[in-house]
């Protein structure tokens, strides 16, 4: 069992509120780059395919392929896990609220299970 499973301690709301506020508008601005570069490599793929076509038709020779050259997919976003996060600490009547490690790894140091996936698609359309 880790250390820290179990455990719990205190977290002023006001911050907590905060920093879910700031790491949603990190989310928000990294979903909108991916958002942007998933755009723009569908339109290039496509564009490639277009080409292709193109000059298959053109010579003559052989048939045109018109299925996708590969699958891409769509980035997702999370900032309804974050709004709903907001909404819930902020209707807390106290100055302070005890969270679990576990809740303070996501809440706090935005380390979500769907983290590495996000990170892995803004990754791909932002390289």
């Amino acid at each position: 069992m880790p250390v820290n499973e179990g455990r719990t301690g205190k977290v002023d709301t006001d911050k907590l509120l905060d920093t879910l506020r700031e790491n949603r508008d990190k989310h928000a601005a990294k979903f909108a780059e991916s958002m942007e570069g998933y755009r723009s490599t569908c339109v290039k793929a496509l564009t490639e395919v277009l080409a292709n076509a193109q000059a298959i038709a053109d010579s003559g020779i052989g048939n045109v392929n018109l299925q996708p050259v590969r699958r891409l997919d769509k980035p997702s976003s999370y900032l309804t896990t974050y709004d709903e996060a907001i909404l819930f600490f902020s209707y807390c009547n106290d100055t302070e609220v005890e969270l679990t490690v576990e809740e303070f790894t996501k809440y706090v140091l935005d380390k979500w299970t769907w983290s590495r996936g996000f990170a892995d698609s803004h990754t791909t359309y932002t390289s």
